[in-house]
């Protein structure tokens, strides 16, 4: 194996290995391959650049390289996928299950993936009558970290998913979303599939307590470094034992609260609030921009509140889109004032767990949302610079109800449904934002009264333009409706 073949296979084994990654990149600038000078950037952008100037000037160099030198970094490859963005210099591929099943993929697949670095592969729409092709395809080999989320797969498709043998050396593997049962996690369990597994995402399937034990105490339960549950039917005691064994392999950043509810840090810094005046879609009130400070780092949910969720803490659960209703409990709750947001935060840091560790929770203000929404994207309309998508979020009124939450990929901070599914409530009373000044404004809140709050992130609703981080809506605290739910914060002391 040559010298780059062992870096690029290091780097598709552990997308995270930033240390093997800046070798690379200096291996690369030794040669003048500005690939090098992209892994960098890339690096430093993901790591959190807290000053503005610095963080556009260089995301305009990330831009510029790719506009140079994308087509060739990508190979063929670019013609095959519905969608790319790139994490840490590396390409996050779509590919739809049709092009997976193409021979001619099948023959290249090693030398594209490769060529290209491929860091994720993530396969969409699989009609009914090709899943059980899909699930033996030979292309899985070369894809060491796979996500097949929401294809709608049963125990059936899993049973012939781990029979497939070119279904191996996988690091990560994340079947989100689907139909999966305890036969299913049995099957992975005893397959070789999940020998070099280190992280497995089975959210929202059909997983019950004895799924989750039986994960914990198998050989690869002492493995894996991450498992996620969340969206699952886990009783009590289920739940508690997925908090007790996930929260010590958690890394910092991220924390599980005793309800289950999944909590992702943003650092303190400085971002553009608003749009630029042209920006496609912008409303009216998106301005005038300004420069915000968020003085303090915060932990954010990554995912919009659930049925389960709130029916935990208040006993209730008020959702149109309930299980009787084409909806499900790892749905978020709808039908939820912002006065009943607010109290359910009130009364989720009185649970004992929570009051005990000192946990204050609270709705995030306009301008915390717009600040976690952007994840260090200024100058662009989505997170990633993103084009709205059937596969990267839930809006324009197609299914016509919400879905689970974490249905689509998350941003850059580890954050879902931030655009569509439902609006997000937040803190802050709605008002024409203040005159732009040269000096950021610091931790703004918005007007001290009024007759409406702010809603953030579009719904399952509306069209595409909602969906633009910079989108604000407002209603009546006192309105319950089912485009609207809330995602909670949790203060750091």
């Amino acid at each position: 194996m040559s010298t780059e073949a062992g870096f690029i296979q290091a780097l598709r084994d552990d997308p995270s290995d930033d240390e093997t990654r800046l070798i690379y990149a200096d291996w690369l600038d030794e040669r003048g391959d500005p690939r090098g000078e992209f892994f960098r950037v890339q690096v430093r952008l993901a790591d959190g650049v807290a000053d503005l100037d610095e963080r556009r000037r260089l995301h305009q160099r990330s831009r510029d390289l790719l506009a140079a030198h994308e087509a060739r970094w990508l190979g063929p490859l670019a013609k095959l996928c519905e969608s790319v963005w790139w994490r840490r210099g590396q390409p996050v591929v779509t590919l739809s299950a049709r092009t997976v099943l193409q021979a001619s993929l099948a023959r290249r697949a090693a030398q594209l993936f490769e060529q290209a670095v491929v860091a994720e592969a993530r396969v969409v729409n699989a009609p009914q009558n090709i899943r059980p092709n899909l699930v033996e395809s030979p292309v899985f080999q070369h894809l060491p970290h796979l996500v097949l989320d929401g294809l709608d797969l049963d125990d059936y498709h899993l049973a012939r998913l781990v029979q497939n043998p070119h279904f191996r050396g996988f690091r990560s593997l994340s079947l989100a979303g689907n139909n999966l049962g305890h036969v299913s996690v049995n099957r992975l369990l005893t397959s070789p599939a999940a020998d070099g597994l280190v992280a497995l995402d089975l959210r929202n399937n059909r997983l019950h307590d004895a799924s989750f034990w039986a994960i914990a105490n198998s050989d690869l339960g002492g493995r894996l470094r991450d498992l996620r549950l969340h969206g699952n039917p886990l009783g009590p005691i289920g739940l508690a034992g997925y908090v007790a064994w996930r929260t010590p392999r958690l890394a910092a950043s991220r924390r599980v609260n005793s309800v289950g509810m999944e909590l992702t840090y943003i650092a303190p810094g400085t971002y553009l609030r608003g749009s630029p005046d042209d920006e496609p879609g912008r409303y009216p009130d998106e301005g005038p921009r300004r420069a915000v400070t968020i003085s303090r780092g915060f932990y954010l949910a990554a995912f919009q509140t659930t049925q389960d969720e709130y029916q935990r803490v208040t006993g209730s659960n008020p959702a149109r889109f309930h299980p009787g209703n084409g909806g499900g409990l790892n749905h978020p709750v709808e039908m939820v004032s912002w006065e009943e947001a607010a109290a359910f935060c009130e009364r989720l840091s009185r649970l004992p767990d929570e009051a005990a560790a000192g946990h204050r929770y609270r709705l995030p203000t306009e301008a915390e949302w717009e600040y976690a929404a952007r994840c260090g994207w200024d100058d662009a309309p989505l997170p990633d610079n993103r084009t709205p998508s059937a596969w990267l979020a839930n809006y324009g009124g197609s299914p016509g109800r919400t879905v689970p939450v974490g249905s689509y990929p998350p941003t850059p901070w580890g954050h879902y449904d931030l655009a569509g599914n439902l609006w997000d409530w937040s803190a802050d009373w709605y008002g024409d934002y203040p005159e732009a000044v040269a000096e950021p404004a610091v931790d703004p809140t918005g007007p001290e009264t009024g007759s409406q709050r702010v809603l953030r992130g579009a719904s399952w609703y509306g069209p595409s333009r909602n969906l633009r981080c910079a989108c604000r809506g407002s209603d009546s605290p006192t309105i319950r409706d089912h485009y609207y739910g809330f995602r909670v914060l949790l203060e750091v002391p």
